[in-house]
């Protein structure tokens, strides 16, 4: 896997290099761009430095260092471009604009993707010697090690979990999104989770997980807001989660009652830099009745939080839901959204179990 990545990796750099480059001299010269552009460059300075021929523990162990700091400074990349875009848009047509994102962040994907599961497969084999060593001295002693560990290894390699439980996940993201959502508005609606509870497939967590909290935080957010807006009496409706599974495929249903979407803004959904997210005055308007003395008006930064994404803050910038369809893709699954104007939307999501992915490309 090392080898491959340490000849993979360049190659996706530089393309990537190379695609900025070629974009409208003006564009190319923003900061956030620009930042962009001297990340990939110095990270493919970095790793072509780097020895074609890992013979060695000593090499993967410096290697998998490499891919550790090319991970870390690539974090804010998403971020970087919401902002640059959101900036030069009028200097390109949307079009263009997609076409770029779109190649820019799929590539993005599958790069953290090969680096991310190099650095987890050796530190997995580092402690499986490690756990190896343990074993044979306590065989020597005379007693005996637990397995339950080695047994939870075993179920993930490198950034795959081969038993992933949605239903966990689920819960986990719904907590954190609550909790972002009682800081934000000063209440949250319940996550109700059913269907297939107990179903497991093959994925990659990190992935399910940031799809999930980008979704969960639409949801929340639009319930919290259309029960202001209506008057609600009784409190929030929870929003549902329903899982199902079938022989290749799980699917999973987010629905919400927070008023649902427009046919004007379904028809841009998806389009970078479109946001449904009210400015920081609308908002705080919409919520300064909340407490007398104003303790849930907070500064924007909270705002970023409900919309913030594995990789940095891009609220009201429009990153979240094209992101979020991209990452849904990108094993082959899709996802798509129905919406009843004035009641709430579903969000279905399909993914595909990764041994039943024919021509799996990373």
């Amino acid at each position: 896997m090392a080898r491959y990545a340490r000849k993979e990796l360049p190659v996706r750099l530089a393309r990537r290099v190379k695609s900025i480059q070629n974009l409208p001299f003006i564009i190319g010269t923003n900061p956030y761009i620009k930042r962009v552009y001297r990340l990939y460059y110095d990270s493919f300075q970095a790793l072509t430095a780097f020895r074609e021929d890992i013979r060695d523990k000593e090499d993967l162990d410096q290697f998998a260092e490499v891919l550790r700091g090319l991970v870390e400074s690539h974090a804010d990349v998403i971020p970087m471009l919401s902002q640059g875009f959101l900036e030069c848009k009028k200097y390109m047509n949307t079009a263009d604009i997609q076409t770029f994102l779109d190649e820019m962040i799929r590539s993005r994907i599958g790069i953290r993707l090969i680096a991310e599961q190099v650095i987890a497969l050796r530190a997995q084999r580092t402690d499986l010697l490690k756990d190896d060593q343990e074993e044979e001295s306590a065989q020597d002693n005379g007693t005996t090690t637990t397995t339950d560990q080695s047994n939870a290894d075993s179920k993930v390699i490198g950034v795959v979990h081969t038993q992933l439980k949605p239903a966990e996940l689920v819960k986990d993201c719904a907590s954190f999104v609550q909790e972002l959502c009682n800081v934000n508005y000063g209440s949250s609606p319940d996550v109700v989770i059913n269907g297939q509870t107990d179903a497991t497939f093959t994925y990659v967590p990190v992935h399910l997980e940031y799809i999930l909290c980008e979704l969960l935080k639409n949801s929340l957010r639009a319930t919290v807001e259309h029960s202001v807006k209506i008057g609600r009496s009784f409190g929030h409706p929870p929003v549902e989660v329903t899982i199902a599974q079938s022989e290749h495929e799980i699917t999973i249903r987010i629905r919400d009652q927070g008023g649902g979407v427009s046919q004007e803004d379904l028809d841009h959904i998806f389009d970078y830099s479109f946001t449904t997210v009210k400015d920081d005055n609308e908002t705080s308007s919409s919520f300064s009745s909340a407490a007398p003395d104003g303790s849930f008006i907070f500064t924007g930064v909270s705002r970023l939080a409900m919309q913030a994404g594995l990789g940095g803050p891009i609220a009201g910038l429009g990153f979240g839901l094209p992101l979020t369809r991209i990452y849904a893709q990108y094993f082959g699954g899709r996802m798509h959204l129905v919406s009843m104007q004035g009641h709430g939307v579903d969000v279905y999501l399909k993914l595909k179990q990764l041994q039943h992915v024919e021509d799996l490309q990373i």
